[in-house]
């Protein structure tokens, strides 16, 4: 591969780019004696030229940058740029290159036209406003990081409302071998009634191996009479279960991670 195929493949990702250049012509003492300053679209690199299609006040027209593609350096395409010379505003600038142009003879330089790499302010332009840092990037992974907990911890909470149950029902029936679950609980309104189905409760009583029998009416002749609801999702990677003894009611909070549960607190025993 010659140099010139080295250069043309090295400079082929900026064609399509949109640059801001920036040259500048100095005298053997740097003086500067002229601007140049122009912007555009990369619109070509061939036989060691780089082509840029001008736009703004010079649209229209294709201007050629030196072949030296390191040169440019990556920018903000939000940054607005304003040209001190005539006031133009740019923006969607991806890539800003400046060149000093000094002349032949110039500390030993032999060939004519010597070129040094300039900065961006030297070249008379200015940065009207920037993006705001720590903002728009960080908030979208912020957003994103959000959704994952919660489909995380509500995919927890699928996987360990049976512990959730299960662990309620040992904590309150570890020292029995039989217990009752009612049909009716004579203290409850109808719709908590609702909240504890007997069938269910049996259910979970008998994934923990204690007997159940069903009794019409919670009374204190079947004691325990114990009543156990679904475990529900208090939020991402919490649930709480409940269970009525009687009438006396209480909530146990668990931390859930996937099948392992952690009870964290009990609200205070009350009537449901």
């Amino acid at each position: 591969m010659t140099s010139q195929e080295g250069f043309e493949k090295k400079a082929a990702r900026f064609v399509g780019k949109y640059v801001f250049v920036g040259i500048s012509t100095c005298d053997s003492d740097e003086n500067v004696l002229s601007r140049t300053q122009v912007h555009g679209t990369i619109k070509s690199v061939k036989g060691g030229v780089i082509t840029l299609e001008l736009a703004g006040a010079g649209a229209g027209n294709e201007y050629t940058l030196p072949p030296d593609v390191d040169a440019f350096e990556k920018t903000d395409p939000r940054i607005v740029y304003r040209l001190r010379s005539t006031g133009e505003e740019v923006t969607g600038v991806e890539y800003i290159a400046t060149w000093k142009i000094l002349p032949p003879g110039r500390r030993g330089a032999d060939e004519p036209g010597e070129e040094e790499r300039d900065s961006a302010q030297d070249q008379h332009v200015d940065v009207v406003s920037k993006p705001a840092r720590g903002i728009e990037i960080p908030l979208a992974r912020i957003l994103i990081a959000l959704g994952l907990f919660l489909l995380l911890g509500y995919l927890s909470n699928f996987a360990s409302a049976q512990k959730c149950e299960d662990a309620v029902a040992r904590e309150q029936t570890s020292q029995e071998s039989l217990v009752y679950c009612p049909l009716v609980y004579p203290d409850l309104t109808l719709e908590d009634r609702d909240l504890y189905s007997p069938t269910y409760s049996i259910a979970i009583l008998a994934r923990i191996g204690v007997t159940a029998r069903l009794e019409a009416s919670a009374t204190p002749e079947h004691s325990p009479c114990i009543g156990i609801c679904r475990a529900c999702s208090s939020g991402p990677f919490v649930m709480r279960a409940s269970y009525c003894l009687g009438g006396a009611g209480e909530r146990c909070t668990y931390l859930c991670l996937f099948g392992l549960v952690f009870k964290v607190w009990d609200t205070t025993p009350r009537l449901i």
